[in-house]
């Protein structure tokens, strides 16, 4: 995470937890231990997180365009993935440029979708010229890639009079602006995993690897993760985030989802005051250790079924297990104690990954 706005007596003032320089420098640490990185910058562009939509311009507080260059062409030249998170489809009317007569999509009433100060933008007219700025921005920054935030997980009615827009018309304007995107890029990240997303993302973020808790439900189930595994790379919640660590990481295990965590190079509480304060625990340098660590675990343990499909999952009284194409099976204890699962023993809290001949 970048950077933020705080409001102050002589007007906003903007936050930096992470420069672009301050980005290569953790980005050159982590390669040194990590054969596998992709690097998402949030919050990157001018005025950081909270501008909506994105503001498609480097940060003068974070380095600006040349330090945003230098960090481009470093990952790329490293083979890192460096996207560049970007909203097209919300707008906050305090700090976004957009039409609020023409570009906010409405109710049936005649109605703007609002909620406070924040609109949904009308996808038909704005995706396609948004994404032909945000291409020329980022082909100016060396090369980087987009991370396309909302696309798939919003599609949306617009019935204004002057531009009515039904979800296949949007739903046709996402998908030309996602083609062209993937194909100038090589490819794109998306937030949100709907279905129509699948055939253009090379990488899928936050899908859910929890349920909803409604009562009538006894567990979770991976169903979405068991279709797109082994044909699409996913991440779900930062484990930074997750109350639990241990259990989050075991969650990442059940679901097939790649390791996540949401860094900074500064402590966050210099973030207390600002319109970003979803961060509590992300300074580099106290979670480096961790997530070098649990990367080359999971280098090593799930290298061989990364691309794999996942062909059945049952989960009982704490216990789950995985079984992949190939027949390895992942057994995963979320119990205090420990349990024999396919005849070897998974200590309390943990897992282990039966190959096929072990199953045998």
């Amino acid at each position: 995470f970048m950077g933020a706005t705080e409001n102050g007596i002589l007007g906003k003032k903007f936050i930096s937890a992470t420069t672009y320089e301050q980005a290569a420098e953790i980005a050159a640490d982590l390669k040194q231990s990590i054969g596998s990185l992709q690097l998402t910058l949030l919050g990157w562009g001018k005025g950081g997180s909270g501008m909506l939509p994105t503001a498609l311009s480097a940060e003068g507080k974070l380095g600006g365009i040349r330090a945003l260059n230098r960090l481009v062409t470093q990952c790329t030249d490293a083979g890192i993935p460096l996207y560049l998170n970007m909203d097209f489809l919300n707008a906050d009317e305090q700090t976004g440029d957009f039409n609020k007569r023409s570009d906010v999509i409405r109710y049936s009433t005649g109605q703007l979708v609002q909620y406070d100060s924040f609109y949904l933008l009308n996808p038909v007219r704005v995706m396609q010229a948004s994404y032909e700025k945000a291409a020329e921005m980022t082909r100016a920054a060396g090369g980087a890639r987009i991370a396309f935030e909302s696309v798939g997980e919003l599609l949306y009615y617009d019935y204004s009079k002057a531009n009515p827009t039904s979800r296949q018309q949007a739903l046709a304007a996402y998908q030309q602006t996602l083609e062209k995107a993937a194909g100038e890029a090589g490819g794109i990240a998306v937030s949100g995993g709907n279905q129509y997303v699948l055939p253009f993302a090379s990488m899928l973020r936050e899908i859910p690897d929890t349920h909803s808790d409604y009562f009538i439900e006894t567990r979770a189930v991976p169903f979405y993760q068991m279709v797109v595994h082994g044909y699409v790379s996913y991440c779900s919640f930062p484990g930074n985030q997750a109350y639990d660590f241990r259990l989050q990481k075991l969650k990442w295990i059940e679901t097939g989802s790649i390791p996540y965590f949401l860094l900074t190079y500064d402590n966050p509480v210099k973030l207390s005051d600002s319109n970003y304060q979803e961060l509590f625990s992300s300074q580099y340098s106290v979670w480096k250790e961790t997530v070098v660590s649990v990367a080359q675990e999971f280098e090593t343990a799930f290298s061989d079924i990364w691309s794999q499909r996942i062909m059945s999952h049952h989960s009982e009284n704490g216990l789950a297990e995985l079984v992949y194409e190939d027949g390895t099976a992942v057994c995963i204890n979320y119990t205090d104690k420990e349990v024999r699962m396919r005849d070897v023993v998974v200590p309390a809290l943990d897992y282990r990954v039966v190959s096929v001949k072990e199953a045998s």
